[in-house]
């Protein structure tokens, strides 16, 4: 027979790659292409926003970073006296105006990058709670998410409690599937950080110590009571610092900062409404409601206040109102519950739903919380993410929820939880295509019941939203930079929309006045404060008087002035000048002793208490005025013209 001819041995077939490899790099790959294509969102609307007229940091709490992360640029790396706002967002402003030399739109990249950041967390979260698909359908949603980059390129601490509050979670969810030492401190430090930026985590740290020190079984498998330690000391340490800061700067037992009192009465007084609204005699910006905070505080208490007496001082009013009013109190605790989860963006700042009026970009159909918010409230009711992390999850959105509802709900304020809200949401979608897929009518049909009552949550409306505010504040930014025709504008435009706005009325009558049309200016001062009475109306009102001679109007107006706010300087030096030029030597001489107590510093105030006393025959007394005004301001020419000139 024949002999067969030898074959060549065949190539060995390359081994088979295992599913579950292959479902990881087709996630890897899926995950990638959203963080790029949310790089690009993120991007483009920082590029766009750079014509705005919010981009600089010039109004209210942006400002008052800004200014505290230059402070420490500056040399000032400890500052004096006790934290007023929570202190890791501005030393972290500060490193990024260090390394890029002060580029505000820099600082704002960099946030843009830690967003891919929130993002990743947000994936992770997701696939934990439920599957890859779930984190990749949650990192969809949140890439298209309008409020999320229109919040990022802020400078505001929420933009670093994102990533911060998103790896907590995580990181809580990896300490339940195996609990460490090393675990432990990891969340102690991670949450101690968050807490640096958004306060209302700390509840939840309780809570989930306690929780796995009576129920360790809640986790897959009990965690040590040294790993709970380690948890707990960690994120103890992390706070110490700033405690220590107080104590040793500010000479005050202050846990973190001193604003709790004044926000927590914010959200606790007769005329609460559950978002921010600044008190009567005090102003919306920051600065403004240290100094005006202090003032009420002293005026009540009668002598100088340390910084905790201060904020114990609002704390009393707010728990006063709780105890005297406890229906309301409830009432307003439900009403702020309900406005955690409305549709629209709830700003202190710049507002979302007018941001297409300043950029373009703003006017496409981004995701909105009109969407997420009812796919979250039915996600917590329906969707069941893993049992091992359930509980964590309520825990973790209940917690923070009660700092909400203890103190005052605003769009910001509700950011960190998105790490959390987008997964939900993503679970919520995936329960109702299961349910669709399966034909489950039963099952569509409360799925249906429940969507329906979630929107119906969100479109409550509880309180109104004032489509001028942006408009006003864009204007005061032109104001400030003395381009009076632009103010003018946007005045205008204010005014259009809400021709009751006492802001956009009083800014009018200032722009009028500096364009040389003040007979226009005096009617838009009187209807604003015919809209909102309000000290610095009155206090133009009344220099509009005065400078017509109608003294008598002028005074009415400045005595009003002082009276909504005791310690507005500018009204008791202005009244202080009025009495001059009457002959009223000794009322004139009261009234910039007034002006000074509020603003020691005030160059203006000492020339003119100076006068005072030099017209009255005090000679001395006046060079002492004019001396000290130059020692505490160099700068003070007029004090320093008037020493020089005296006999």
């Amino acid at each position: 027979m024949p002999r067969k001819k030898q074959q060549p041995p065949k190539a060995a077939a390359p081994p088979a790659t295992p599913p579950q490899a292959s479902h990881r790099g087709g996630a890897a790959r899926s995950l990638a292409l959203v963080l790029t294509v949310a790089l690009v969102v993120k991007v483009t609307y920082l590029l766009s926003s750079r014509g705005e007229p919010f981009f600089e940091p010039t109004l209210l709490d942006s400002k008052y970073y800004h200014q505290w992360a230059l402070r420490i640029v500056a040399g000032d790396l400890a500052g004096g006296g006790v934290f007023y706002g929570l202190p890791l967002y501005p030393y972290f402003l500060a490193l990024c105006y260090a390394l890029f030399g002060g580029s505000v739109f820099a600082a704002k990249l960099v946030q843009v990058v830690l967003g891919l950041v929130t993002l990743l967390f947000t994936y992770k979260v997701g696939a934990r709670l439920a599957d890859r698909k779930t984190g990749l359908l949650a990192v969809a949603l949140a890439a298209l998410y309008g409020p999320l980059f229109f919040h990022e390129t802020m400078l505001i601490p929420e933009a670093l409690s994102l990533p911060l509050y998103a790896a907590g979670f995580y990181a809580c969810c990896l300490f339940l599937d195996a609990p460490s030492v090393q675990r432990g401190v990891i969340i102690g430090v991670l949450l101690g950080l968050a807490c640096l930026t958004k306060a209302g985590i700390m509840l939840f740290v309780a809570l989930f110590v306690g929780a796995l020190l009576l129920r360790p079984r809640l986790a897959a498998a009990p965690p040590t009571r040294g790993a709970l330690v380690a948890l707990a000391a960690s994120f103890i340490a992390v706070l110490a610092p700033v405690t220590l800061h107080n104590r040793l700067l500010g000479n005050d037992w202050v846990g973190l900062t001193s604003h709790g009192g004044l926000n927590f009465y914010i959200g606790n007084n007769p005329e609460a409404q559950g978002i921010f609204r600044a008190p009567e005699g005090t102003g919306t910006a920051l600065e403004a409601q240290i100094a005006d905070s202090r003032a009420i505080a002293e005026a009540a208490a009668g002598r100088p206040l340390k910084p905790s007496e201060i904020s114990a001082y609002w704390s009393g009013k707010a728990r006063a109102f709780i105890r005297e009013h406890p229906v309301a109190f409830l009432r307003l605790a439900a009403r702020k519950l309900l406005l955690a989860f409305d549709a629209r963006e709830l700003s202190d700042l710049q507002d979302y739903h007018s941001a297409a009026s300043f950029n373009p970009l703003m006017r496409a159909p981004w995701l909105s919380f009109a969407v997420l918010g009812p796919l979250v409230l039915s996600g917590l009711v329906l969707a069941t993410p893993a049992s091992r992390y359930r509980w964590c999850l309520y825990l973790w959105i209940g917690a923070y929820l009660a700092g909400l509802v203890t103190f005052f709900v605003n769009a910001r304020y509700r950011l960190p939880l998105l790490s959390v809200m987008f997964p939900l949401a993503a679970l919520s979608l995936r329960t109702l295509l299961a349910a669709v897929q399966a034909c489950a009518w039963p099952r569509l049909a409360l799925y249906g019941a429940v969507l329906v009552a979630a929107i119906g949550v969100t479109q409550l409306r509880l309180v109104p939203l004032d489509p001028a505010r942006d408009f006003v504040n864009a204007a005061n930014v032109r104001l400030t930079a003395r381009d009076y025709t632009g103010a003018r504008t946007l005045y205008e435009k204010a005014l259009a929309l809400n021709p009751d706005n006492g802001q956009a009325s009083l800014g009018m009558g200032i722009v009028l006045a500096q364009l040389g049309r003040a007979d226009e200016a005096g009617a838009f001062y009187g209807r604003s404060v015919a809209a909102s009475p309000d000290a610095l109306a009155y206090n133009n009102l009344g220099a509009w008087y005065e400078q017509r001679g109608n003294h008598g109007e002028a005074e009415e107006a400045f005595r009003r002035a002082i009276e909504l706010k005791p310690h507005l300087a500018q009204a008791h030096d202005n009244l202080g000048i009025l009495y001059a030029r009457r002959g009223e030597s000794e009322r004139a001489i009261e009234a910039f002793r007034m002006a000074l107590k509020y603003d020691p510093k005030s160059c203006k105030a000492a020339v003119n208490l100076g006068a005072a006393l030099r017209q009255s025959g005090r000679l001395d007394e006046a060079r002492q005025e004019w001396l000290h005004a130059v020692q505490r301001d160099p700068a003070c020419e007029t004090a320093a013209r008037a020493l020089a000139s005296a006999p």
